[in-house]
């Protein structure tokens, strides 16, 4: 018998995590399949000093192949993707957090 068949962290019960709202994809589907993306890190940056590869998983819907908006939401996620970040909005948001009332 296996005691934590979904690899629950010891603080979490597996009754909370089946209680969480699933992600669920533009398209309806609750589904999804992890792919990869390669990212060729340059021989500058490399601790080999060689040009290397390397892989980053990501999930994409079953059904239609998108990645969430929910999981590329993140700056970091678009980054990965190769995707444009606005950082003008990223630094407006952040100075309208951080404002102090005088």
């Amino acid at each position: 018998m296996i005691d934590n068949p979904m690899g629950v962290n010891a603080g979490m019960s597996a009754a909370s995590l089946l209680e969480s709202p699933n992600i669920t994809c533009e398209c309806g589907s609750k589904l999804f399949i992890e792919a990869v993306v390669l990212k060729k890190l340059s021989a500058l940056y490399s601790p080999t000093g060689k040009e290397q590869i390397y892989p980053i998983p990501v999930y994409v819907c079953s059904k239609c192949g998108k990645i969430p908006e929910e999981l590329t939401s993140k700056a970091n996620a678009k980054k990965i993707l190769g995707e444009e970040v606005d950082d003008k909005k990223t630094s407006e948001e952040k100075d309208t957090k951080s404002s102090l009332i005088v």
